[in-house]
């Protein structure tokens, strides 16, 4: 499959900032009463991901596929509290100046059935602090502007070494 096939545009998302309030709490629709917390990385109007240090519990590392409920706030604005399924679990790390190698669990969540209320929080929450992502119609527009670029430079690249072979030819023939 080609890299053109595999682009899916995604909704643009906020990158949680360091003063930002950014604990999100969830628990499984089967605990009663027992949830846990973690650290929101980022927030679409589609849903949000956040991260669990590998050296949580195993039990508080949800499944993928899990329905749970969350509870989370919005950038300038309250918290609001919905379901979502857990999309995506994944094992990352990253280096970290003041503590070195730091490995955490990701968790993507999508949200479920989200009460038009909620979206309108979200999108409200959301304007103006998210950068929005290229289309693939601009992806594609920038690529053909560098390949055409590149062309102009080799054309004109090849230009000059015939001309400088020319100049040289002319030189020999004239002594």
């Amino acid at each position: 499959m080609g890299a053109a096939r595999s682009f899916v545009q995604r909704p643009s998302r906020y990158i949680f900032q360091a003063g930002d309030s950014s604990l999100v709490r969830f628990a499984e629709m089967e605990t009663r009463g027992i949830s846990s917390r973690a650290v929101i990385r980022d927030l679409s109007e589609t849903g949000l991901s956040f991260t669990l240090p590998i050296s949580e519990p195993v039990h508080t590392l949800p499944e993928e596929g899990s329905p749970l409920k969350v509870e989370f706030p919005i950038p300038g604005r309250d918290q609001i509290a919905c379901f979502a399924t857990v999309m995506r679990v994944e094992q990352r790390s990253e280096w970290v100046p003041e503590w070195g190698d730091r490995g955490f669990h990701l968790i993507a969540l999508q949200f479920r059935h989200l009460p038009s209320m909620h979206l309108r929080a979200i999108q409200h929450g959301l304007q103006g602090r998210v950068e929005v992502e290229p289309t693939f119609q601009e992806i594609k527009r920038a690529h053909a502007l560098a390949f055409a670029g590149l062309c102009v430079a080799l054309v004109a690249t090849m230009f000059a070494m015939t001309a400088n072979i020319q100049t040289l030819s002319n030189l020999m023939n004239l002594r």
